[in-house]
């Protein structure tokens, strides 16, 4: 509607799905202070969790086992180690983790054009 935020009904996906997130002052809309701080907060958590995987491999080999995994505290890592360990050597790697998000990513924008 060109106002210059967004509402409720303007979004889908992942904005949706976190709108009252991201709507840090309540009052049904979006404005681009919100959504910067919104993007600045994946950006944290995501640069955050690469310090945390990288402090798991306790070993150094660039990889990460659920041993490790456990030991730093990752349960959601090693609640799907299986499933991310595509090549099944009881590892995970960081090409194993970037295919995770890549499918992640694409489960939301399949969901987003659902909706």
């Amino acid at each position: 509607d060109q106002s210059g935020s967004l509402s409720r009904n303007e979004v889908k996906g992942p904005l949706a799905k976190n709108f009252d997130r991201i709507d840090a002052d309540g009052n049904g809309e979006l404005s681009k202070k919100e959504l910067a701080g919104a993007h600045r907060k994946v950006k944290d958590n995501v640069r955050e969790g690469g310090k945390k995987l990288k402090e798991a491999d306790t070993d150094g080999n660039g990889a990460i086992s659920a041993d490790e995994a456990a030991e730093a505290g990752l349960e959601r890592l090693v609640e799907h180690f299986d499933k991310i360990d595509a090549d099944g050597d009881g590892e995970v790697n960081k090409e194993e983790m970037r295919e995770m998000a890549r499918q992640h990513h694409k489960r939301e924008r399949a969901g987003q054009d659902a909706e």
